[in-house]
């Protein structure tokens, strides 16, 4: 076990957790939350954390790993799950979330960088106000470990999540990291292996964590290579790999301000085309039928629609998936242009819808 033990060290170190966290090895985001709703919603040797009448509440931001686990465990409990709601441009506000908080909240949980836009919430002062309410407070870090990592003992998080192959390490690892007293109030998730102190064919006593949280047969090679992920990540520089971020974001930024310049001449190049094709001779059918136009057509409006939208909503933010945004804007380049080399082919022959095509074009 010296392996895992070595990894467990440096990718305590990787996240800046302190003397009073520990790192528990799962095999991914999903599994860590899970294990942290599971353990405060179920008794064992003592009454489950969240009781009935008790309150959780998540952002509408969050990937389902950090929303359906609370929906489950707020169903368990008899507990109330409510949610923290974004703004009209996808941002959380730190007096929106002081609004939901009572004395009967028990857990807050939060993305460092949601999945979905981009946004990179202030989870810095939400994780802190929940906290002086008297939550346990829950970090979905798997969009952020891969290039800004948080610092985990400067924040007040019980519990931060994270995965392997969101860092360039392997598929099917990740960790739960969190102070050890917070740990310790969580009731296993799986029993068995080297997290049992001692048997009988009665009783069981657990052993201390981390192995307490790690039921089962170990993934050692695989916490050796999230280690060497983790490294990777340092030795290459975060500050790099954000960089890289950043001009992959400014590359999509400036796709998308072309496909929107472009949009209002696209629109009526389409609108002009579509009953043109739909007459064309049917001779021509065979290479570009009407149907298969129709079908083109739809298929790029509804593109652009798409990259306006998601244009729109990342633009506010800081996109993390960058680089999928930018590809997509791509292949709506590639269509609007198979659409051109289309639609100038069907017109050849015809001077005046040619004439137009170009015009608008």
């Amino acid at each position: 076990m010296l392996f895992r033990s070595q990894a467990r060290s440096t990718l305590k170190r990787f996240v800046g957790a302190g003397a009073a966290h520990e790192l528990i090895f799962t095999s991914g985001t999903t599994d860590a939350l899970n294990l942290v709703a599971h353990g405060l919603s179920t008794p064992g040797s003592q009454p489950a954390v969240i009781q009935p009448g008790d309150e959780i509440v998540v952002s509408a931001l969050e990937h389902h790993a950090n929303l359906v686990p609370w929906q489950q465990a707020a169903r368990r409990c008899g507990a109330q799950l409510r949610i923290l709601l974004p703004d009209r441009q996808g941002r959380l506000h730190v007096e929106d979330l002081a609004r939901l908080l009572t004395p009967r909240t028990r857990v807050f949980a939060v993305t460092a960088c949601a999945n979905a836009t981009g946004e990179r919430p202030p989870f810095e002062a939400l994780l802190a106000l929940a906290a002086d309410a008297g939550a346990l407070t829950v970090l979905d870090a798997a969009q952020s470990v891969g290039h800004a990592v948080p610092e985990l003992a400067a924040l007040a998080c019980d519990f931060m999540a994270f995965s392997g192959h969101k860092m360039y390490g392997p598929m099917g690892t990740g960790a739960l990291v969190g102070r050890r007293a917070a740990l310790e109030r969580l009731e296993p998730l799986r029993y068995g292996g080297d997290m049992v102190a001692w048997v009988s064919t009665t009783e069981a006593s657990f052993a201390e964590l981390p192995m307490r949280l790690e039921g089962g047969t170990p993934n050692v090679a695989g916490a050796v290579g999230l280690a060497a992920a983790a490294d990777f990540i340092d030795r290459t520089g975060r500050s790099a790999i954000d960089a890289h971020v950043v001009a992959l974001t400014a590359s999509a930024f400036e796709v998308g301000d072309s496909l929107q310049r472009s949009t209002p001449k696209i629109s009526k190049h389409l609108a002009a085309i579509r009953p043109a094709v739909v007459k064309l001779d049917p001779a021509l059918t065979k290479h570009f039928n009407g149907q298969l136009a129709s079908v083109l057509l739809d298929q790029v409006k509804a593109a652009l629609d798409d990259a306006d939208t998601t244009q729109e909503v990342t633009r506010k933010n800081a996109p993390v998936q960058t680089q999928a945004l930018y590809e997509h804007m791509g292949r709506v380049l590639e269509q609007i242009e198979d659409l051109n080399r289309a639609g100038k082919s069907a017109f050849d022959g015809d001077s005046t819808m040619q004439g137009k095509f170009n015009k608008d074009i």
